[in-house]
């Protein structure tokens, strides 16, 4: 059903990832041809079903029964391993039947292939803990009883089409659109569009207070807004605009509200007591990071309606359902650069609907000002101004090594 040439880039991928030098990942057994395709061709049909009108999610786990003592003793962590009864053989069907019963953000449905190496099936499922943003935890654990994710070949599937390539907690690439997209750095790294992002951050009197700790709460509140608007909308856009310049756009009318509360929500008063409360208070961080997390839902909810939501760039709320008014940018739109020195080709950005459209434009008459786009098709792009001819555009905002 897949060109050979994508899952020889997906094995590519997975070589390529476990020979950086500066990624440290364990050397492994590459996943042969066959099994990947057919993995990969199985979760992609399967990605497409609905259940009761739904569309399901899943995650898959190469890993043959006698490999389990073997990963525990590289991992150095036990896995919390449930064996069937009575196996089922891997398709469409049997992942249909199953899913509804797995959170692939904590199971994998564990596959292996036959003696006879003709057939696939589903023995089991493998438990872990899923992976953390400091609001969406209780920053309570138990070492001994926290599982990690098998570092074997995963496919999971989370829209409709659309699949993620794993080892570990670490994204290999993105099969999206036909086409498979190799992992990068998460482009808030200092390397990518985080020095962007850090650059505007440097000018906010708590980060004069607090330094890189409100960086990193900074960063992470954003990064849990985007995962939650891109959860509850098909399609959503949040523009960043600094305090400074956002009477200047307000009269040069680039932008106009569609609605608007009398008063903040007040995040900014909320980092501060994050920062600045009582040390060893363990009731009063998590309740404060609770609030937190209350106050990023309500934004994310709001972006869910048609037109921009508008946010200063200490996210405090400006409006939403707002319709950008700025002129077609006629400049350069360029892949933004990551990490490891990638980046710089042209981005297709002409193939992408009305909203991508929009928030180009605006950031092309804005040049202080960020953007984020939530796609229908999993995605979430991210656009500043490099300089008045260019524009950089980060494919995807979820698309990291770790998942």
């Amino acid at each position: 059903m897949f060109e050979d040439r994508i899952i020889q880039d997906i094995i590519d991928a997975w070589q390529h990832d476990q020979d950086h030098l500066e990624r440290g990942r364990r050397q492994r057994s590459i996943p042969d041809f066959d099994s990947v395709r057919v993995l990969i061709e199985t979760a992609f049909l399967a990605s497409l079903k609905r259940e009761e009108d739904r569309s399901i999610t899943f995650s898959l786990a190469l890993l043959q029964r006698d490999e389990i003592d073997e990963e525990q003793s590289a991992s150095g962590r036990s896995q919390l391993v449930m064996n069937f009864e009575i196996v089922e053989p891997l398709s469409v069907e049997s992942i249909l039947k199953l899913a509804p019963a797995f959170d692939p953000e904590m199971i994998s449905l564990a596959v292996e292939r036959r003696d006879d190496g003709a057939q696939y099936q589903i023995w089991g499922a493998l438990n872990y803990s899923p992976t953390t943003n400091r609001f969406n935890e209780i920053p309570v654990v138990i070492p001994e009883l926290i599982y990690t994710r098998p570092d074997v070949l995963t496919i999971s599937s989370r829209q409709p089409g659309s699949l993620l390539v794993s080892r570990a907690n670490n994204l290999i690439g993105r099969f999206v659109g036909g086409e498979f997209i190799r992992a990068t750095p998460r482009p808030f790294a200092s390397g990518g569009m985080g020095s962007f992002l850090i650059r505007a951050v440097h000018t906010h009197s708590l980060y004069n207070r607090s330094g890189n700790e409100y960086w990193l709460i900074y960063r992470d509140a954003l990064d849990y807004l985007l995962s939650e608007a891109a959860s509850r909308s098909h399609g959503a856009m949040i523009v960043l605009i600094p305090q400074r310049s956002l009477q200047h756009y307000e009269h040069e009318r680039l932008f106009t509200d569609e609605y608007r509360f009398s008063r903040e929500l007040g995040l900014r008063d909320l980092f501060i007591r994050l920062i600045e409360g009582p040390p060893g208070s363990m009731s009063g961080q998590i309740a404060l990071r609770k609030l937190i997390k209350e106050r990023l839902q309500l934004l994310a909810q709001l972006a869910a309606i048609d037109g921009a939501l508008l946010l200063t760039d200490e996210l405090d709320l400006i409006s939403f359902g707002v319709t950008l008014n700025a002129p077609v940018w006629e400049g350069t739109v360029l892949i933004g650069p990551d990490a490891f020195g990638g980046g710089g080709d042209i981005f297709a950005h002409t193939k992408l609907g009305t909203r991508h459209s929009s928030a180009i434009d605006f950031i092309g008459k804005c040049p202080d000002c960020v953007a984020f786009v939530v796609s229908e098709d999993g995605p979430i792009r991210g656009i500043v101004q490099r300089d008045s001819s260019t524009l950089l555009c980060w494919p995807d905002c979820t698309e990291s090594m770790f998942v």
